[in-house]
């Protein structure tokens, strides 16, 4: 019985191995598109006209 279970077990490490690998993978790509937004919407903050806000400051 012993060696039937051995490939078994490696096989589910193997497994449980390559979904870690894709879980950590998801989660960084999700970083960089939560990154890549708030970068977005920083650049669609109006930067010209009679006032521009410069880190809670006006600048004339």
């Amino acid at each position: 019985m012993d060696e039937t279970e051995s490939p078994i077990k490696r096989y589910i490490n193997r497994l449980t191995h390559v979904v870690e690998c894709r879980v950590w993978n998801y989660r960084i790509c999700v970083s960089i598109m939560e990154n890549a937004a708030e970068i977005l919407q920083a650049a669609e903050v109006r930067k010209r006209g009679k006032r521009v806000q410069l880190e809670g400051k006006f600048i004339t």
